[in-house]
């Protein structure tokens, strides 16, 4: 794997990688860990529009001002989350980059389960819950060429060793990795499988087996079958029983009224039955 830059995380990071059964071999073809960054979307974005490899990975200890969906930040400390982005060029319509998203959010959980047992559900369309608390979340950020990808940034942010009761605007509505299982996680052991994870998905989408990742996807929401109150991206609010959901991501649902109900977008929150 090449190196771009090296920090003292990036040592351990290596020998977890190489103690893995499986090695990654697209995932991690360039390895960029640094102390601190505003945000790990940025420095992969920079690298994607300079020409890096296809799976190129970048890693912070701290972000200043990482980003969440629709605006928000994503607090941490340092050593406290799995703050890694990961630039991606399969070649796909850009109606099939809801793909990247499902890949990224079936991966953490599939790592946190694999790592330590403790098992995740997917509140639609990209949060990593446990217990209804959330642990992770995936930002996919992309550049198109007409109709088509150019390249995607994968961002990924987990709740690893943060202790959420100290944080009071988060506190009744997140966990992470450490509170789940009572002891502090090994960061470098817990990103070398989520790179092993995510290697595994890609290599799916990359041969146009997309539509295994959205069953799994599709398998691990806990939305489905539930009422929901879903909040649009411009703000207006419905109140839906979750159906389904399509291919490209979009969330089916069904009104009081019994109308269906498209969203490809927006925020679910769950309500009592």
């Amino acid at each position: 794997m090449g190196t771009a830059m090296r920090s003292p995380f990036h040592a351990s990071l290596v020998a977890a990688l190489a103690r893995l059964p499986e090695r990654p071999r697209a995932v991690g073809s360039e390895l960029t860990c640094v102390d601190e960054t505003p945000s790990t979307n940025d420095l992969a974005h920079a690298a994607a529009a300079a020409g890096c490899s296809d799976g190129a990975v970048f890693i912070a200890d701290v972000q200043t001002a990482g980003r969440g969906r629709s605006g928000r930040t994503w607090l941490s400390g340092p050593g406290d989350c799995a703050l890694v982005s990961v630039v991606l060029r399969a070649a796909m319509p850009a109606t099939e980059i809801g793909h990247l998203t499902m890949l990224g959010a079936c991966a953490v959980a599939a790592a946190v389960e694999s790592a330590v047992g403790v098992a995740c559900k997917l509140k639609w369309p990209n949060d990593v819950e446990v217990r209804g608390r959330k642990l992770a979340g995936v930002l996919v950020e992309s550049s198109l060429v007409g109709e088509r990808l150019d390249y995607a940034v994968l961002g990924i942010g987990v709740n690893l060793n943060l202790d959420t009761s100290t944080l009071p605007a988060i506190r009744d509505t997140a966990t992470s990795v450490a509170v789940e299982i009572g002891r502090p996680v090994d960061r470098a052991a817990f990103v070398a499988e989520l790179l092993l994870q995510l290697e595994r998905r890609y290599d799916l989408l990359v041969r146009g087996l997309g539509r295994a990742i959205f069953e799994e996807w599709r398998d691990r929401l806990s939305t489905l079958g539930r009422r929901v109150r879903l909040v649009e991206p411009d703000g207006s609010e419905v109140e839906l029983e979750a159906v389904d959901v399509s291919l490209d991501g979009a969330l089916i649902g069904r009104r009081a009224d019994g109308a269906r109900y498209v969203a490809l977008l927006g925020d679910v929150t769950l309500r009592p039955a």
